[in-house]
């Protein structure tokens, strides 16, 4: 089974902080919804009683910020309405808030990891198949012995997760609401929610540990990880409180160097032609017919349902279809007959498969020792030969447990995955 070093994801997740700086209770505003005032209100948290608005929400008052390049200090312009096309797109972590109490441990932790890679996935765009893999270290990398993490308080923090806006994304900050566990700086580790700091990640083939403090507020913030609800402003090279963050609506301008950052409400690109950027204008994910945008990482976005094909010399949005017919369903791929390309059902467990070219009906893979569609097995059952672990995790005497490399046997880490 493939094993994800820290390394590949440090930085990715480096803001999944720690779970409650309030003392008092919190409530939260659903995206674009608001509890007073008219003017977007920032997301984050802060000290005291708290209210948390999502993407493009509003808890009341009044929020300051600048727009355009190069703004610094100044009045913010008024988005009373920083919802049109911003509704983050989650579809792969299907149950997030209804229900969530309900849900297993387990179940809990899968969909908390699941929100946090799906938001990379929509706004970043490229494959993060191996990020969705982190779920299979659950429910032992959120509730451990050294975990401070219970039911309740993940299960609160999922509808936060699923609001993270793409301006959250490129500024590296997730709602703290992942609590923290009891591991100090510098002792060893095998998950970020078994230390106090939250940071679980190891350097130069180094085995993982717990790493320093986070910084605090104000502070500079070239490297390391600030504080809980803040973030590395971009311009000032300090910790500023999340809550500072005003998220503008379709159309309005935005600047991510502004002094307070303007950034877009949900899933709205700050675009600069077709060039996500750290200035321009908040418009929504390009759909059929459109340029793709190129994300800061380097890799095309297209609104779900389309792909990027170079259409004419340029890179344009394209309906996805199977040979001259629509796309397939999601239990469905498209194959090669001597008719053209048609749809054709993916194999169930126990049915013949090819990992190339017939592939299973996920969560089934394709097994090379028997060549028929098997369900991996989870962490902790058991497991041989035809029946192998999921990714991250590895058969050792029987038994499916998280991969450890030669010299570190507590495993490599999660990185900061929270």
């Amino acid at each position: 089974m493939r094993r994800l070093g820290a390394l590949v994801i440090v930085g990715l997740f480096a803001g999944l902080q720690g779970c409650t700086n309030s003392s008092g209770p919190s409530t939260t505003t659903p995206s674009g919804g608001s509890s007073g005032g008219t003017s977007t209100s920032a997301k984050g948290g802060s000290s005291g009683e708290t209210s948390v608005a999502a993407s493009g929400g509003s808890s009341g008052g009044t929020s300051n910020g600048a727009s355009g390049a190069g703004a610094t200090d100044g009045a913010a312009p008024d988005y009373p309405n920083a919802t049109d096309g911003a509704a983050p797109d989650r579809s792969r972590a299907t149950d997030t808030t209804d229900g969530a109490v309900a849900m297993t441990p387990t179940e809990l932790c899968q969909t908390a990891i699941r929100l946090q890679v799906e938001s990379l996935s929509v706004c970043q765009g490229g494959s993060q198949e191996e990020r969705f893999a982190l779920a299979n270290l659950c429910p032992d990398s959120y509730f451990n012995a050294d975990s401070n993490r219970t039911v309740a308080s993940v299960a609160a923090c999922l509808g936060l997760l699923a609001a993270r806006s793409c301006t959250d994304v490129a500024l590296n900050f997730l709602p703290s609401c992942l609590a923290s566990g009891t591991r100090p700086v510098g002792a060893g580790c095998s998950y970020s929610s078994q230390c106090q700091t939250n940071i679980c990640a190891g350097a130069g083939g180094s085995c993982p540990v717990c790493l320093p403090a986070r910084i605090p507020i104000d502070s500079p913030c070239v490297s390391g990880y600030c504080q809980d609800g803040s973030f590395c402003h971009l311009a000032t090279g300090l910790c500023t409180d999340a809550a500072t963050i005003v998220y503008a609506s379709q159309g309005q301008p935005c600047n991510l160097f502004a002094k307070p950052v303007v950034g877009c409400a949900g899933d709205l690109l700050c675009l600069s032609g077709s060039d996500v950027s750290t200035f321009g204008v908040c418009t929504p994910i390009p759909g059929a017919g459109q340029p793709c945008a190129l994300s800061t990482t380097g890799n095309m976005l297209c609104a779900a349902g389309t792909t990027c094909l170079g259409v004419s010399g340029t890179n344009t949005c394209t309906l996805e279809t199977c040979g001259a017919g629509p796309p397939c369903d999601e239990a469905s791929y498209c194959a090669a007959g001597d008719g053209g390309f048609a749809c054709v059902p993916q194999p169930t467990v126990g049915q013949p498969c090819d990992a190339l070219s017939v592939p299973c009906l996920s969560p089934a893979v394709c097994v090379g020792s028997t060549g028929k569609c098997a369900i991996p097995r989870a962490l902790g059952e058991t497991c041989d030969a035809d029946n192998p672990c999921a990714d991250l995790l590895s058969c050792l005497a029987g038994t499916c447990r998280p991969t450890a490399s030669a010299n570190c046997p507590a495993g490599g880490g999660d990185g900061g995955t929270g």
